[in-house]
């Protein structure tokens, strides 16, 4: 596969909760990753976007 394409799906995630308790602002999320074959060698990240356009990558 070729840096930047996608694996999964795309999980739309609204992060305002104002609860003061940190469990309170948790959630799941399911992603579901496309059936393919993966290699053990190579590196896969999760990509967080901000609506502003700012990425995260982990």
């Amino acid at each position: 596969m070729d840096d930047g394409d996608e694996i999964s799906n795309e999980c739309r995630i609204i992060a305002d909760s104002k609860a003061n308790e940190a469990y309170e602002r948790t959630w799941k999320e399911r992603i579901i990753f496309k059936s393919i074959p993966y290699d053990r060698t190579k590196k896969y990240f999760l990509i967080l976007k901000h609506e502003d356009g700012t990425v995260y990558e982990q």
